[in-house]
């Protein structure tokens, strides 16, 4: 049910809800006693991490085709429009960083990310007009 209801929310991509599908099924196999399961506990442990390692790649990616990210080439930004979906709000932003469009990334590791000492209006701006900022830096 839950696995349903992050998905009709919009908080929960169709592909990463179909392995949270498989992965329930897998769990339900393994906790009610099953024959199998004593003889291939390894290989079904096994599948279920990929099964994990899947969900997080399809829901959790920093960079890829997810519905909330606008890319300017080698770069991944979170779409206004996106920012207060629940996942976006409290589990993306709060691991992201706030960047003016004429910042700069100095480092990755470690991670320094210089915003410019330019002056911008005090405004909110389009994702659009963010593109197209950072595209004539």
């Amino acid at each position: 049910m839950a696995i349903d209801a992050l998905e009709s929310w919009g908080e929960l991509l169709p592909e990463a809800a179909d392995k949270f599908r498989d992965l329930n099924e897998k769990r339900n196999h393994a906790i009610h006693f099953n024959p199998e399961t004593d003889h291939n506990d390894k290989d079904l442990a096994l599948e279920a991490i990929h099964l994990i390692q899947d969900i997080v790649n399809i829901q959790f990616a920093a960079f890829g085709t997810q519905p909330w990210y606008f890319c300017i080439p080698g770069e991944m930004y979170i779409k206004k429009e996106w920012e207060e979906k629940p996942l976006i709000k409290h589990i993306f932003i709060p691991n992201s960083l706030l960047v003016a469009p004429k910042h700069r990334v100095e480092s990755v590791l470690p991670k320094i990310v210089v915003n410019d000492q330019f002056e911008y209006d005090d405004k909110e701006i389009s994702d659009e007009e963010y593109y197209e900022l950072r595209q004539n830096r």
